[in-house]
């Protein structure tokens, strides 16, 4: 037999039928170490994946030192394991069993199914399909099998079934999110730092502001270890990009409780607050800040925050917990609904996030063809650009012509790489 030449051929088909042969005693002839490659390479290519899984088992019985088939050996285990697998009924040890298995044998490489499974491996364990308890040790291990300067850096792109074509993160990207994710819940601060550092200087673009996510997990971390000076820089750097999210701020109160800064709290406290409408995701946020205006003075303040922390767990159907003070919530504002308790919140917010600032009026001069951005005429003669995230209020109302108001902050250029003036805290005014 002359495996070689017909797999040349592509003759896979027939090639097979040697290996069929082979496996009934049917075949004299010894087999090479190549000969089990080509067998192997064709029994794949018909998509025989189990019985790959035997020819592997005795090639590795034959030549234990080579690794020519451990490529093919881990996409067939994928194939026949792992592919499609039930978390909720299948045996979640043995699918780990088997992922280990293509680990001991695998390198990663650029044909090699490692960084793949271990994607999946690690998507599986933090989505709690491998257990209600996020095993962020395990999960960590699992992307220690990795080296991230290996992983592909271009954007991956699909297609759904609607036929448009979506574009995700790189799998580099991924793997640092998911490494400065996981370091951060396993509080290994110092190592969330350096991973962090190491995303920003080697990934070129990120997908769907990432670097902002990976720089906030990074200010979390200089929280921790009580830096604050780094924090607040690196925070400083974070709000000059475009990326707007309320733990942003929330990370700006903790660093200024941290520098005993109660103006810069407060301010803190209702540019979070009032971001979105995302309340019930602020809960723990309202409670923590509701201790520090107790103990600042602000004690209906305090109370209202208190009251709208029971609201809303109410209203999901939370179980509620004793707040950090003595006493209960006075009478009046316990008969507050939602609304009204909001209402009040509001203005609070606003009066400590405002502080200090100067508004200015305008008109939308030019919304550019993207629809997500453009450029807004002050009445000081000057032209700034703003972003649609950065319409606070009255979005849906917004044209070229809409009278708006607005401040202004230092946000990064990044054709022209530096600072500038940007419009934000827009609030389209309606006639």
């Amino acid at each position: 037999m002359d495996l070689r030449v017909l797999n040349q051929q592509h003759a896979y088909q027939e090639i097979c039928s040697f290996w069929d042969r082979h496996g009934k005693g049917e075949d004299e002839q010894p087999w090479q170490e190549w000969d089990y490659v080509f067998a192997m390479t064709a029994l794949y290519r018909m998509k025989r994946y189990e019985d790959c899984l035997q020819l592997y088992h005795e090639f590795h019985h034959a030549y234990p030192s080579s690794s020519l088939l451990d490529d093919r050996m881990g996409w067939a285990v994928y194939h026949v394991h792992l592919k499609g697998h039930d978390f909720k009924q299948g045996d979640n040890a043995r699918y780990l069993k088997q992922v280990n298995f293509v680990l001991h044998h695998g390198k990663q490489g650029p044909y090699s199914p490692v960084a793949w499974i271990v994607s999946q491996v690690v998507k599986a364990i933090l989505s709690r399909e491998l257990g209600q308890k996020i095993d962020f040790q395990r999960a960590n291990d699992y992307l220690d099998c990795l080296d991230p300067k290996k992983l592909p850096q271009e954007e991956r792109t699909y297609q759904q079934d609607d036929g448009k074509v979506r574009r995700s993160a790189s799998e580099q990207e991924k793997w640092y999110a998911d490494k400065s994710k996981i370091l951060l819940k396993l509080k290994q601060y110092d190592a969330c730092i350096s991973c962090c550092d190491q995303a920003l200087a080697v990934i070129r673009r990120f997908h769907s502001n990432n670097d902002a996510w990976i720089l906030l997990r990074k200010i979390e971390s200089l929280i921790e270890l009580k830096r604050t000076a780094d924090a607040k820089a690196a925070l400083a750097h974070l709000l000059q990009g475009p990326a707007r999210h309320w733990k942003m701020y929330m990370l700006g109160y903790q660093i200024a409780v941290l520098e005993h800064d109660k103006d810069a709290a407060l301010k803190y406290i209702g540019a979070a607050a009032l971001l979105d409408a995302s309340h019930e995701m602020r809960v723990q946020f309202y409670e923590e800040t509701a201790s520090f205006l107790n103990e600042a003075g602000y004690d209906r303040m305090a109370m209202l925050h208190y009251h709208l922390v029971d609201l809303l767990r109410k209203e999901n159907e939370w179980k509620l917990k004793p707040h950090h003070f003595s006493g209960k919530i006075p009478e009046d504002i316990a008969a507050l609904d939602k609304r009204a308790t909001l209402r009040e919140l509001k203005d609070f917010w606003r009066t400590q996030r405002d502080k200090d600032k100067v508004f200015l009026d305008g008109q939308v001069k030019k919304i550019l063809p993207s629809g997500r951005s453009g450029f807004i005429d002050a009445a000081d003669g000057k032209s700034y650009y703003f972003s649609f995230a950065d319409v606070q209020s009255g979005r849906k109302h917004l044209t070229e012509g809409s009278s708006v108001r607005f401040t202004l902050a230092k946000r990064l250029d990044r054709k022209k790489n530096r600072l500038s003036d940007n419009a934000v805290e827009i609030t389209v005014e309606q006639a």
